[in-house]
């Protein structure tokens, strides 16, 4: 997994981001956003792509670009003559047709492909290669089942996250998915282990979900 486009907190570090890659510079955290028509943003995002294809020769990469509605996009002095639709449409064919060429099957987020979304993502999933997956994350205490037949009518497989600290959804969704056909189920931490050798900033939830995790996976 890594976060292109949206997200891009791990780019900060470029010593030219606010200069040549964000799309918004004086915007901090982790709501940032790269902007598309920068050839430098591009050039890191398909290097860190390629570097960790060719590492770890996965089946999947997962290029997220999500929550697009809480960064900003489309508002730079390069990006305003194109608006957001067009942009969010060539980069998504962009990314997606490169981790293709090299052999590996891409993930997306599903949230900006979905109805009432900005960026007009629903309506580009005719042109989406149907080799492409989408991975639907709910982290809510009960599961929005709507979206499950709204990718799978649209010709896309499916897998689906939940997050460690909703021990609820986390025993619903593994079943919900098989009911529905989808590929997987992914189980996502964000940050509960982030200090695993320090105790007390390990969250008890947090393991309690790595245990539950554990036992579908090899327990199923």
């Amino acid at each position: 997994l890594l976060q292109i486009i949206t997200h891009d907190e791990w780019l900060h570090s470029h010593p030219r981001y606010k200069e040549e890659i964000a799309e918004e510079p004086n915007r901090t955290g982790w709501s940032t956003a790269t902007c598309h028509m920068s050839e430098l943003g591009r050039e890191v995002q398909l290097m860190a792509i390629r570097e960790q294809i060719e590492f770890f020769k996965p089946k999947y990469f997962n290029i997220s670009m999500d929550e697009l509605d809480n960064q900003p996009y489309g508002i730079c002095p390069r990006c305003k003559k194109y608006g957001v639709n067009k942009l969010w449409r060539d980069a998504t064919l962009f990314y997606t047709g490169e981790v293709l060429k090299l052999g590996v099957t891409p993930i997306l987020y599903h949230d900006m492909f979905y109805p009432g979304k900005i960026g007009g993502g629903v309506e580009l999933l005719p042109e989406l290669d149907k080799r492409i997956i989408f991975c639907n994350w709910d982290y809510g205490l009960e599961l929005r089942k709507s979206r499950f037949p709204f990718f799978k009518q649209a010709g896309f497989r499916l897998f689906n996250m939940t997050y460690c600290l909703r021990m609820d959804n986390m025993r619903v969704m593994p079943l919900e998915m098989l009911n529905q056909g989808c590929d997987g189920v992914f189980l996502a931490f964000w940050g509960e282990f982030r200090y695993p050798s320090k105790a007390g900033l390990v969250s008890g939830i947090g393991l309690a979900g790595f245990t539950l995790g554990g036992c579908y996976e090899w327990n199923p």
